[in-house]
């Protein structure tokens, strides 16, 4: 049976950049929204027509941003379409759209994106506390949040994420236990927690250089860590992958697929997709996509990996998650590496990070807290002891 594909839209609108983010955007939707939705709807047509993907099975969608929610219904019902002509669409497919609180307006706008064909939506909430919203340069207030998770459970959304940073300057527990314990509330199936990180270009990073603000230290960080998982898993929450929380059967399909190594399409300005070891990617310039859209080359730039780079990043996602690496899913080769190098990184560093097992290696909660430095070491340990059996 052919290997299932996920499908990336980026749609890079956005009414105000955050201060934190550093995902291709633009502010430019008023001008050009309509020209914008109709190329990538050429683009679902050109990528479909492709051979190498007839025949594969597309298990899930996201629509990501950017804020997607700037589109109506009838634009994202167009897409949906264009991918069911052009692509084999699971009939069980999930199909993810990242909301904005601020335009969340009614149950009955959201039944729109659901008979447009989105089956879960990822709520882009933040924080619920007024003064870190301004921080983070969020445009939505907390009370404008609150009345978006209202208006989210009168709806027929039943799978839906709601989405929260921590780790903000000057954040502290309680701080980190009102926006949690508000969310909570609403019941949400699956919570997205992502610590602030300092990413080179944004405002948060300019203004940390300047020094209007400072970084929480790393004993800070992990005392907000210990919190969030302590208080979700109270809550009934598996912490399945280290920045993920769900409820039984609600975990993200469609992030499951990308850290499990599977292939995706990245379609739009500044997507990125993955078949294989090859990487694919539409520039950062959304008046290039669309120039050269009107030539009808939608032929994405691409790069393949170099063995030892594919296999630490296959590492590198599946140790983010609670499954960890699998044998089953391993070459004999792969498992071989992978096993051999993880038990050396282990023995350098003298903890048990790492717990080998005969269905696979995973990490321990304790790794989980140093997972950042533990991969230079693994990237490290590969690049002494691998390198010369694969390259």
């Amino acid at each position: 049976m052919p290997r299932s594909l996920s499908i990336y839209i980026h749609l890079p609108f956005c009414e105000k950049r955050c201060d934190y983010c550093d995902f291709y955007s633009t502010l430019d939707f008023p001008a050009l929204n309509t020209r914008y939705r109709s190329t990538l709807t050429e683009n679902i047509a050109w990528a479909g027509r492709q051979s190498q993907f007839a025949s594969r099975p597309v298990q899930s969608v996201f629509l990501g941003g950017g804020t997607p929610n700037l589109y109506k219904p009838d634009a994202v019902a167009e897409w949906i379409d264009s991918i069911r002509t052009h692509f084999l669409l699971s009939p069980d497919a999930e199909i993810s759209m990242e909301m904005n609180p601020e335009f969340i307006q009614s149950s009955a706008q959201l039944e729109e994106y659901h008979r447009a064909g989105v089956n879960r939506l990822s709520v882009g909430l933040q924080s619920l506390i007024p003064a870190e919203l301004e921080l983070l340069g969020r445009i939505h207030s907390a009370e404008k949040a609150l009345q978006a998770l209202n208006v989210l459970r009168s709806s027929s959304f039943s799978n839906w994420s709601a989405d929260i940073i921590y780790s903000l300057p000057g954040q502290t527990v309680p701080d980190l236990q009102q926006t949690l314990n508000r969310v909570l509330q609403f019941d949400p199936p699956h919570i997205s927690a992502y610590s602030l990180t300092r990413e080179a270009g944004t405002r948060y990073d300019f203004r940390l250089t300047q020094g209007e603000l400072s970084e929480p230290d790393e004993e800070s960080q992990l005392q907000l860590f210990l919190i969030l998982r302590s208080a979700l898993g109270h809550a009934g929450y598996r912490h399945y992958e280290i920045s993920n929380f769900a409820r039984e059967g609600f975990e993200a399909r469609h992030n499951l697929h990308y850290w499990r190594f599977g292939d995706y399409l990245g379609l739009g300005a500044g997507a990125h997709g993955k078949i294989g070891f090859r990487h694919f990617f539409y520039p950062d310039d959304l008046q290039d996509y669309l120039r050269r859209s009107s030539d009808g080359d939608f032929e994405p730039q691409s790069e393949t990996l170099e063995p030892l780079s594919a296999l630490l990043e296959y590492a590198v996602f599946k140790l983010r998650t609670a499954e960890g690496i699998l044998r089953s899913e391993c070459s004999t080769q792969r498992w071989t590496l992978l096993h051999q190098a993880l038990t050396k990184v282990q023995s350098k560093l003298g903890t048990e990070y790492f717990l080998f097992e005969e269905s696979g290696i995973r990490c321990n909660f304790e790794a989980w807290l140093v997972l950042d430095s533990l991969l230079l070491e693994l990237a490290d340990m590969l690049e002494r002891e691998a390198k010369p059996a694969i390259c």
